[in-house]
């Protein structure tokens, strides 16, 4: 039985520069990843015996990396700088699959192997200013 509707996490992008996907600015990038945070709220008081007590915060954080290769000519992502972001997953359907919302990048280095041959990548991580939004165009 063939699975359907999966997503295949093949063809990852990053597009930034404007708050329109399709006049977005394409960077090529080898992976992507983010994590969305939560807060608890400790409601411990004489009443709870020997185990702390928590709620569900308000607030949640998003936080992620990706990387790609370090080309000649292009223009690189600056530290401490706020980006409009559009992180591309591949659908297998066809329909289009992404995460959206702002980012500031907030460390940016560089790798190379010494052994052997291999291209010099950069990493970046990055805070969102809020939360990233999930548009998937076969729900529509």
């Amino acid at each position: 039985m063939a699975l359907t509707g999966k997503i295949t996490g093949k063809n990852g992008t990053l597009k930034t520069g404007n708050a329109t996907l399709g006049s977005a600015t394409e960077k090529k990038i080898k992976d992507w990843s983010f994590s969305q945070s939560g807060g608890v709220i400790d409601v411990t008081d004489s009443g709870s015996g020997d185990s702390r007590e928590h709620v569900p915060g308000k607030r949640s954080s998003t936080s992620g990396s990706f990387s790609a290769f370090h080309l000649y000519n292009e223009t690189e992502l600056t530290v401490n700088t706020e980006y409009e972001a559009h992180l591309m997953e591949e659908d297998t359907s066809g329909d289009e699959v992404y995460w959206s919302g702002k980012i500031i990048i907030t460390d940016k280095s560089f790798s190379v192997a010494i052994e052997g041959e291999s291209a010099v990548e950069v990493s970046y991580s990055f805070t969102a200013t809020g939360a990233l939004i999930k548009t998937d165009s076969s729900a529509t």
